[in-house]
């Protein structure tokens, strides 16, 4: 427990003298500050620490009970704090006592159970007006699961309550909740998804508000990435699982076809049901797939593939059912009778180390595999980028280009049949 005491250096007396505090908190600290408030000399009890006066005034009391509260007010900041502490911590502790908010006022982790509420009921939408898509709602929770589990294995650890509120989001925090979250083993794309969120609650705080804490904006309080580690499928690769025989497993077949259908059209799975109920044909005869992206609110016009309508034709016209859980579970299996074997290797950083990781191809494969096959081999195929970023809806080629999952072979095999490496050059 911190050890805090006021005394004065002035005695003066007729004079009005600075209180100062001291505060001993047994990590090797002595810091002294002004307290912010001021007394005659000849009213104080060095003795005491306190007014010296048996009848208090109404102000003397005011006092006497601002420095009792002050004291109370230091001792959970020092509990709570994530650093060192120092005189421009101590200093600033008691700056935000003077200034303090009141104590019906809505916490952090209030704000953040409310924001999400608020979210899934459709009534606070994103800078487009828009609702937030399931897949922000699922980080905001896991962020909110993060942050709770955060505070409650700090409190266990350090034998003191940490609570995590708008003005303690400073570096030392981050520090000690990027530590964290790498010592259960989180990757750094993780990590830095979680801080995202936590600089995007505190951005929309300071907004409407509920705080004047700016520590979040720092440079060094930033967000952390890394390449992440992702596959397509060839052509080959993809006729083995279309063409595949799954008549014996009804569900194996759907999952199948229902990822046939991303690679075919570059979709995500959030837009997935909302293929086969907008297709229309122009004028021309040519079956087109309109529909507005989930995610980005983006509209996208798409050709129906002769591999898409043979699925549609198999289904009546519709596309199957598949929860996305499933399609991810079960492509997996398909891929493995298809001995999509490949070996992949890799590099990934885990509490702090790095470390090879290996396995087959098929157990990296997911639904947004599909959407990376099809930008991926229409690249290759020779389709202009501006035409397939209209068909995936990337609005920067930058972002597109993170999609294009081709070897180094591959752009090679590709450049050589360019015209550049096959005209003959006088010499």
């Amino acid at each position: 427990m911190a050890s805090i005491k006021f005394f004065l250096y002035s005695k003066i007396k007729g004079k009005l003298a600075p209180i100062y505090l001291r505060l001993s908190a047994g990590r090797g600290s002595d810091i002294i500050v002004k307290s912010g408030e001021v007394i005659y000399p000849e009213l104080w009890s060095y003795k005491k620490q306190s007014i010296n006066l048996k009848i208090l005034s109404k102000k003397d009391q005011e006092l006497k009970n601002s420095l009792t509260d002050m004291s109370k007010f230091i001792d959970r900041e020092v509990n709570n704090s994530f650093g060192e502490l120092s005189k421009e911590w101590l200093a600033e502790v008691v700056f935000k006592f003077h200034n303090k908010k009141s104590s019906d006022a809505e916490t952090f982790m209030e704000y953040i159970e409310r924001f999400i509420k608020e979210a899934e009921a459709g009534t606070r939408k994103n800078e487009d007006l828009m609702n937030l898509s399931e897949g922000t709602l699922t980080n905001l929770r896991a962020f909110k699961n993060q942050i709770t589990n955060y505070q409650v294995r700090r409190t266990q650890e350090r034998k003191r309550t940490i609570r995590v509120d708008f003005e303690n989001v400073n570096i030392d925090f981050y520090t000690d909740f990027v530590s964290y979250l790498s010592d259960q083993g989180y990757a750094q794309n993780t990590i830095g998804k979680h801080i995202k969120t936590l600089k995007m609650f505190m951005s929309k705080s300071l907004e409407e508000k509920l705080h004047t804490n700016r520590d979040f904006q720092f440079r060094a309080f930033r967000g952390i990435s890394k390449k992440s580690f992702n596959i397509y499928l060839t052509e080959t690769e993809l006729d083995k699982i279309y063409n595949k025989d799954l008549s014996g497993n009804p569900d194996y077949d759907k999952a199948r076809d229902a990822f046939i259908t991303l690679c075919e059209t570059g979709l995500r799975i959030s837009d997935y049901a909302k293929v086969d109920v907008n297709i229309k044909t122009d004028e021309s005869g040519t079956k087109l797939i309109h529909l507005t992206q989930a995610k980005t609110d983006g509209e996208v016009v798409i050709p129906v593939s002769a591999r898409l309508q043979e699925i549609l034709d198999k289904y009546n016209g519709t596309l199957p059912k598949v929860r996305d859980q499933y399609i991810n579970r079960d492509i997996k299996k398909v891929a493995e009778l298809c001995e999509i074997n490949e070996v992949l290797r890799w590099n990934e950083k885990k509490l702090g180390k790095s470390y090879e990781k290996t396995c087959k191809k098929w157990q990296k494969i997911s639904c947004h595999t599909g959407r990376r096959a099809f930008c991926t081999n229409a690249f290759l195929s020779g389709i202009p980028t501006i035409s397939i970023m209209m068909i995936s809806g990337h609005s920067t080629e930058a972002n597109f280009l993170k999609y294009i999952k081709m070897s180094k072979e591959e752009n090679a095999r590709k450049l050589a049949k360019h015209e550049y490496f096959n005209n003959l050059k006088a010499v």
